[in-house]
């Protein structure tokens, strides 16, 4: 036993501790993208159900400054104007931020998508392919979780084989 033990402590890949890790590390990883992503995502579906689109125009841009680790930045948002069915004109800062510089890429006059609550048409977000984001994160999550159980079962038929080619060996 002690030989073995002395093997692990030169080794640590060999030691149980280390395999039990590889496998639980992105077992908890996984858990917390697929619980976490799925909280975020219900919140997006729940908007996507109760909203409607639009095709709103940029009447703006505003400039922020933001916090970095080397100072600040200037981000660009557009400031948008859309109508809902009703025909009601309603205004928001879109999220999508450009840094472009001084033409910070937003045109006056230019037009994007949106969705718009149907209870609410305050509550506006810009549409695109960034509104999938949130589904990222549980995909990410079931992809390491079934990482984690085929590193199980690869840590298990190695101990397995090992047990063998030592028995053999006795």
């Amino acid at each position: 036993m002690l030989p073995e033990r002395n093997a692990a402590i030169r080794n640590p890949e060999e030691s149980p501790l280390f395999r039990n890790l590889q496998v639980i590390l992105p077992g908890f990883v996984g858990t917390v993208f697929l619980i976490g992503g799925l909280v975020i995502s219900w919140s997006q579906v729940d908007f996507l159900r109760h909203s409607r689109s639009a095709t709103a125009r940029v009447t703006g841009v505003e400039a922020k400054q933001e916090s970095t680790d080397s100072g600040y930045r200037t981000r660009h948002y557009p400031r948008l104007e859309f109508r809902d069915a009703a025909g009601a004109t309603h205004e928001f800062t879109g999220e999508v931020s450009s840094n472009r510089g001084k033409g910070s890429g937003w045109r006056i006059g230019s037009t994007a998508s949106v969705r718009y609550n149907t209870a609410n048409p305050d509550e506006a977000r810009m549409a695109g392919v960034y509104t999938l984001l949130p589904f990222i994160f549980p995909a990410l999550g079931l992809c390491a979780i079934v990482l984690a159980f085929k590193m199980r079962a690869w840590t298990k038929e190695m101990a397995r084989r090992e047990l063998k080619r030592t028995r053999g060996n006795g």
